[in-house]
């Protein structure tokens, strides 16, 4: 499965919405988390808000 940031994002929301309440879960990056720049801080916040 390839994923780019947003998809990544996207399946992270996905699963989201079916861990139960006081579930958790986990992400692992690959090499390509470090290969572009770092988000900017407006980027950042615009992943974050719902």
């Amino acid at each position: 499965m390839g994923c780019n940031p947003y998809g990544t994002s996207m399946l992270l929301e996905a699963f989201g919405r079916g861990t139960a309440e006081g579930g958790s879960g986990g992400a692992i990056s690959s090499r390509f988390g470090y290969c572009i720049p770092a988000l900017t801080a407006e980027q950042d916040a615009l992943l974050a808000s719902e």
